[in-house]
């Protein structure tokens, strides 16, 4: 004889059948190691404006996919993509563009004409101790010759204090050139700026100047990126912190499409 069902049900067939159904759904473990993304917090989709999740080919990562789309198939949220390659390269393109049509010509005379100001107390303390103790010596040298000639100390003498004082200058000489060749050779302020500037113009992409320059990111459909950019400053603050910079309004967008930067309506 067949028994069905004899002992009552653990849970029930509504919560079971939710249980299988979510465990068809495809999941990836969470790397609480992961680097922190370029773009973390930055890229959005055109149309239903939540952020995109990462896309991957053969395991490996490959760009970028609306996260609704992902997650909850066509019918909310088209298929928004954009590769990693490609959204770099035209983020430098439109970074490399927003600075250099921000910077005026007033701005450019005041990279030329900056100077290196910011000298340290500490190291022209130093230079001044040593050029202190360098003369004292030297007054020594010259008072134990004048005491050589007056009879005061014998010529053993003279010769070993001649030689003392002599390798004291000497060190202290070799002390003082090669603390002024150190810094001649430290980068000065005009030189950090146009680095930052190069940099910029090289495309290298950096999570700091991607958070300082850019508000946010949005996919369209095609793929193309809308760039949003924060502009409260022309440049970004870390350029060098004497350089001051205008306003030039709430922000700034730079669409892709019409390849130009214009203010934003906000």
């Amino acid at each position: 004889m067949l028994f069905r069902n004899p002992l009552e049900p653990v849970i029930d067939i509504e919560t079971w059948n939710m249980v299988q159904k979510r465990q068809k759904i495809r999941t990836r473990k969470l790397n609480v190691c992961e680097e922190e993304g370029l773009f973390s917090g930055k890229l959005f989709c055109a149309d239903c404006k939540k952020p995109m999740a990462r896309h991957y080919t053969g395991g490996n990562f490959s760009g970028f996919v609306c996260r609704t789309y992902k997650r909850q198939g066509r019918q909310f949220c088209r298929s928004h993509k954009i590769t990693k390659e490609e959204l770099e390269d035209r983020v430098s393109l439109a970074v490399s563009k927003a600075v250099e049509r921000q910077l005026t010509e007033k701005d450019r005379a005041e990279l030329s004409a900056l100077k290196y100001q910011d000298e340290n107390l500490q190291e022209k303390q130093t230079q001044e101790a040593l050029a202190r103790r360098i003369d004292s010596l030297m007054r020594y040298k010259r008072g134990c010759f004048e005491k050589f000639l007056d009879g005061v100390i014998t010529e053993e003498d003279f010769c070993v204090y001649q030689a003392e004082y002599k390798e004291q200058i000497m060190a202290l000489e070799n002390q003082r050139a090669l603390f002024c060749a150190q810094k001649e050779s430290e980068p000065c302020a005009q030189v950090e700026a146009w680095k930052l500037l190069d940099e910029i113009r090289g495309r290298n992409l950096s999570r700091e100047l991607v958070n300082g320059l850019i508000e946010k990111i949005e996919v369209g459909m095609d793929g193309e990126p809308t760039i949003y950019f924060w502009f409260r400053e022309a440049v970004p603050k870390s350029l060098h912190p004497k350089m001051k910079r205008s306003m030039c309004g709430d922000g700034g967008i730079y669409s892709w499409e019409r390849d130009r930067i214009c203010e934003s309506d906000e």
